[in-house]
């Protein structure tokens, strides 16, 4: 994408204001304190002729060197050939131009006034090279989703510009205190009680990388996060899907919260109890707000729809599963570079809209050939900056996956190690939960699932008696309980 600068626009009327500009350059020189504690709002893009320009440069760079004053400005215009460049270009005497504008300031009290103003001539400067490059795009024909994400991103840095807050050591305490007294929690909880034993919550602004081998059930842990920010929270969580539709994993999280196997909802058979689950599940999801897109595939585009989730519905909780599957618009022709740009992409909006971004990675094959098959933060697929720019690192890990093939008759239940390889504020441990495969369902104890523990009690033989009393399913109450004070998902 070809995109014009802003040296190459020609300016126009409401555009800029050279007054306001020498005012500014006039006070950086008679009050050099005024420059050093305001630098970091300034650039060299605020100012629109070459003079202005230079005189800027020339405080610029004496600030490194020696103490800003109308002597050393003059001496630096001299040494960088700036009175030449100006002569030759507008036959002006720079050195009698930046005397000029000095003599008429003797004050730096409006500085601050002064520099909003010249920030806003830049935005708007800004503005009107964003919208001939968005014409230029749409005449060359050029990808919606590419015109689309450079909108985002300029629009973004546009609202940036001069936006500097200043850290002090009493508003970092008061806003810390402020938290700890806040009920409101900054963060995302998992739903699952010993995962937020461990690390209690999914901190704002972090990237949460979810890996394993295949069949470990990374995306079913994924996906009972997800489940959870809805039914049990308020995030309106959003799912990127890029190996399953929709209806797959809907019928998936319809399996795990009505506790019916999957298998039964594939094969379209299913008893009148079931059937009650069901629509008691269907109708529990329906009057809650989450996303699923089973269509978006490269970055752009999911992170334009990310940003679009966040300002329309508050989202605050987003999966993407997975990372490998997504496709980046870069020609670098690296795999490992594309995939370090897609994962520092994720950290960068996670922190940028402050939300929790959890995205799934795959392990290198390596790990299914060596003796010990835990894996390790080393064995994270194509980058080693998945590794670098994640804030938490969690590995779903089946011991018993490895020994199936042993059993005559399939558990129903799995020990799952969840691992946690690293983590920048919980540090790194395990916990233990129970992986039910036939429910797609991730519980902390099997013991607190009523209806699971009768199915279980039946030896896999389900609802064989049906008129069996006592510790059987086959009554015409369901168990299931979507209350707030009693979700048994």
């Amino acid at each position: 994408m070809n995109q014009l600068s802003l040296d190459q626009m020609p300016l126009f009327v409401g555009q800029s204001n050279v007054e306001i500009e020498e005012l500014v350059l006039g006070c950086f020189v008679n009050f050099p304190d005024s420059y050093y504690l305001l630098s970091d709002q300034v650039s060299i893009k605020d100012f629109t002729r070459s003079e202005t320009r230079y005189i800027y440069q020339a405080i610029k760079e004496v600030s490194k060197e020696s103490k800003i004053d109308i002597a050393t400005i003059t001496d630096m215009l001299v040494k960088k050939k700036y009175i030449e460049l100006l002569y030759a270009e507008k036959q002006m005497n720079i050195n009698l131009y930046l005397e000029n504008i000095c003599e008429n300031v003797d004050t730096d009290k409006h500085i601050k006034e002064h520099l909003t103003i010249l920030n806003e001539y830049n935005q708007k400067r800004e503005f009107f090279v964003l919208s001939r490059n968005i014409s230029e795009s749409c005449n060359n024909s050029e990808p919606t989703n590419e015109i689309l994400n450079m909108i985002n991103q300029k629009v973004l840095t546009i609202q940036e510009m001069g936006e500097v807050v200043d850290f002090t050591v009493k508003g970092s305490i008061d806003d810390m205190l402020e938290d700890l007294e806040s009920e409101a929690a900054r963060g995302c909880k998992s739903g699952i009680p010993k995962v937020d034993d461990f690390m209690h919550q999914f901190d704002l602004a972090s990237l949460i990388i979810i890996a394993g081998a295949p069949s470990m059930g990374k995306t079913a842990f994924a996906l009972e996060i997800f489940k959870n920010a809805f039914m049990k929270y308020d995030y309106a969580p959003l799912f990127f899907s890029l190996e399953m539709t929709i209806i797959e994993l809907t019928k998936r999280m319809i399996a795990s919260c009505s506790c019916v196997e999957l298998r039964k909802l594939r094969e379209k058979k299913f008893d009148p109890i079931d059937k009650n689950d069901i629509n008691k599940t269907a109708n529990a999801f329906k009057s809650k707000v989450y996303f699923i897109d089973d269509k978006s595939r490269k970055l752009g585009k999911i992170l334009n729809q990310i940003r679009k989730h966040v300002i329309r519905y508050k989202t605050k909780l987003v999966v993407i599963d997975y990372m490998q599957l997504v496709t980046n618009n870069s020609n670098s022709g690296n795999r490992e570079q594309e995939v370090a740009q897609i994962s520092r992409s994720f950290k960068e909006i996670s922190a940028e809209l402050e939300i929790v971004v959890v995205s799934l990675s795959q392990l290198n094959r390596q790990v299914s050939a060596r003796t010990n098959k835990r894996p390790m933060l080393s064995d994270l697929r194509e980058s080693g900056s998945i590794e670098q720019d994640a804030d938490m690192v969690i590995f779903p890990y089946r011991p018993a996956y490895y020994d199936i093939g042993e059993r005559s008759i399939p558990p129903m239940e799995n020990d799952v190690e969840v691992i946690f390889a690293k983590g920048r504020s919980t540090g790194v441990g395990k916990v233990y939960v129970s992986y039910i495969s036939k429910y797609v369902k991730f519980v902390s104890d099997i013991k607190e699932h009523e209806k699971i523990q009768i199915l279980a009690n039946q030896n896999y033989s389900i609802r064989e008696e049906p008129n069996k009393k006592g510790n059987s399913y086959n009554s015409n109450k369901s168990l299931l309980g979507f209350g707030k004070e009693n979700i048994t998902i």
